[in-house]
């Protein structure tokens, strides 16, 4: 990767709005790792494995989202999603 460009400030809202996902990502991410962080701290018993579970399934629900609604890919299937109305006005 070209050390310019990873500076380069966005040009086109797009690109924007695409940056500010990807920093709310990287933040959720860091949420989670926290939060799991905190739970893996504790003895093991039956409620930290639900405590486990249910923090995996927000991250995976969350993943599924950023997929479908930025990536364009339909989850359920992992095919890509047909072209949105936006992304044919702006190639």
């Amino acid at each position: 990767m070209n050390p310019r460009s990873r500076n380069k400030k966005p040009r086109t809202p797009t690109e924007r709005k695409l940056r500010r996902k990807i920093a709310e990502m990287t933040t959720q991410v860091r949420l989670f790792l926290a939060a799991l962080d905190r739970v893996m701290e504790c003895p093991s018993t039956p409620e930290r494995g639900k405590q486990i579970a249910d923090l995996c399934n927000q991250l995976n629900m969350y993943n599924d989202g950023v997929r479908y609604f930025w990536c364009g890919v339909n989850y359920r299937t992992d095919k890509p999603l047909a072209v949105r109305s936006h992304e044919k006005e702006h190639p």
